[in-house]
């Protein structure tokens, strides 16, 4: 029997648990750790070889969308031997396990054959397609642990490149609940925000109790929370929808531009704008609570001055009125990692609901 949960997983991540009871008497320390971060623990030879560069090129690959490259997981590799000796490191919150089962003698083999069962492990000597697996609390409590192996070097490649976005999908998943500490670390909501934003947009949206209203006066509302050299910033705007040319890319960047004209850097003269020219924009459409929903990443800068950062503008349209809610959301921070920041901003816009009535 498992000596801990494993939840087993086919080629879709579709899930399903067995319960083990090898070290349920002994409690369970909180694991530890950053979101993002990712230890892949495998043999040295298997991570030196073309197995490590492809995780790497996946799981390591642009965050969309920087001033300056940023990986979409901070990846740090450990052999199981490292492990082994060093309980402190089996206390870490996310784990990738490699194994290519070809090499019974491996000790990331034995791990994955224990951890899974002789059945499931003779399986995927066979059977391609059995090729991943999810556990929790193996080490330590709110911890996940992500196998992927396969019955040679090739089946195991398949298993990083076929499961990468699911596998990303599940260890955001598993950041949330850090991720919304970090966000509502006072434990409270802007209710004076919270209340304006309904009243002027008919939207329910959960702004934490530290970020303030600017206030510049004009045709939209600003928040912000300045701390430790870091700016993140959320802007509300609304128009009537009257043709579908009105979500367009472009239509989008020029409602935004026209909107932000009005910040000025610290600069006179300077004013903000997006920059769709020297690196890309990038658009995505999809449902959001029942609503149509487009999403636009890139750059702004300052004209005129030497300021720039990542945005998402986020619009859903509300066909029961014919109107479009724009949410702007940008950081600056000059010279800091921007990733962590886009995701809070990300996570506090994307519990908007349009509500009802309103």
């Amino acid at each position: 029997m498992n000596k801990f949960m494993v939840l087993f997983v086919l080629s879709s991540f579709a899930f399903s648990c067995t319960n083990g009871t090898g070290s349920k008497y002994k409690p369970k320390t909180p694991a530890f750790g950053k979101m993002n971060d990712v230890v892949v623990v495998c043999d040295k030879n298997l991570w030196e070889s073309a197995v490590g560069d492809t995780f790497g090129y996946y799981f390591e690959s642009a965050y969309p969308v920087m001033t300056q490259p940023e990986a979409i997981f901070d990846v740090r590799h450990m052999t199981p031997e490292e492990l082994e000796v060093d309980d402190l490191k089996k206390q870490l919150r996310t784990f990738v396990i490699l194994a290519n089962l070809a090499d019974a003698a491996s000790p990331a083999s034995k791990m994955v054959k224990n951890d899974l069962g002789t059945e499931k492990y003779n399986k995927a000597l066979v059977d391609s397609t059995a090729n991943s697996s999810v556990g929790i609390d193996k080490w330590a409590k709110e911890q996940l642990i992500v196998y992927l192996y396969g019955k040679d070097i090739k089946t195991l490649i398949s298993s990083i490149v076929q499961n990468f976005p699911a596998v990303t999908k599940r260890i955001q998943r598993h950041d949330e609940i850090q991720l919304h500490a970090n966000v509502y670390a006072r434990k409270q909501n802007n209710n004076s925000a919270n209340d304006l934003l309904t009243k002027e947009y008919g939207i329910d949206i959960q702004i934490p109790a530290d970020y303030v209203k600017s206030p510049l006066k004009a045709d939209f509302t600003w928040y912000r929370r300045d701390f430790n050299g870091v700016s993140q910033h959320l802007i509300f705007a609304r128009k009537k929808y009257t043709k579908p040319d009105d979500l367009s890319k472009e239509s989008l960047i020029s409602w935004r531009d026209e909107l932000t004209s009005k910040i000025e850097g610290s600069s006179k003269g300077s004013f903000m704008k997006c920059n769709p020219t020297d690196l890309p924009v990038y658009e995505y459409a999809y449902q959001h609570n029942g609503y149509y929903t487009k999403e636009l990443r890139g750059i702004w800068e300052m004209e005129n001055d030497f300021m720039g950062g990542p945005y998402f503008l986020y619009t859903l349209l509300n066909t029961r009125v014919n109107e479009i809610i724009l949410i702007d959301a940008f950081v600056f921070a000059p010279g800091k990692d921007k990733r962590d920041y886009m995701q809070q901003l990300e996570h506090i816009v994307k519990t908007t609901r349009i509500i009802q009535g309103i």
